[in-house]
């Protein structure tokens, strides 16, 4: 009998900590997401501060600065960061809704 209630009590703890799991994932996720969005503001708020892009600094013209580069990797500045913060407040209403 008491091999049961030890085992019930096991159990139990193992379920409170897969509850406790879960919980820390959902955290984790909306923290990403909260730093997301502070790094696309920070991006916007440089961009901001550089001052209006000039008739002559178009995607083509960067495009073109880019293709000699020896890494691949993405420049956030020539994202269109402001569609991304209105795709992101979206995405934490429809986080809130849950």
């Amino acid at each position: 009998m008491q091999e049961n209630n030890h085992l019930k009590q096991l159990q139990d703890y193992r379920q409170e900590l897969e509850n406790e799991k879960e919980s820390l994932k959902k955290i984790q996720k909306i923290i990403q997401k909260q730093i997301n969005a502070l790094d696309i503001e920070r991006l916007h708020l440089e961009s901001v501060a550089k001052g209006p892009a000039t008739k002559s600094t178009t995607i083509t013209d960067i495009d073109k600065t880019h293709e000699n580069d020896d890494d691949d990797e993405l420049n956030p500045l020539d994202l269109n960061v402001p569609n991304m913060i209105e795709d992101n407040e979206e995405e934490e209403e429809d986080d809130e809704n849950l």
